[in-house]
């Protein structure tokens, strides 16, 4: 894996930028990822220990 941190104040840049982020990524794994980011289900969970 790797992370590329972009800064930019342009917003025209960051709106590619945006566009890049499932490039490259088949369906099944996009469908995933926003399936994990959706699911808030983790925030109400009594913790363990």
């Amino acid at each position: 894996m790797r992370l590329t941190v972009e800064t930019s104040s342009d917003t025209t840049d960051l709106l590619e930028l945006a566009a890049q982020v499932y490039q490259g990524l088949s369906e099944e794994e996009i469908d995933e990822i926003e399936q994990i980011a959706l699911n808030r289900s983790y925030f109400w969970r009594e913790k363990t220990e």
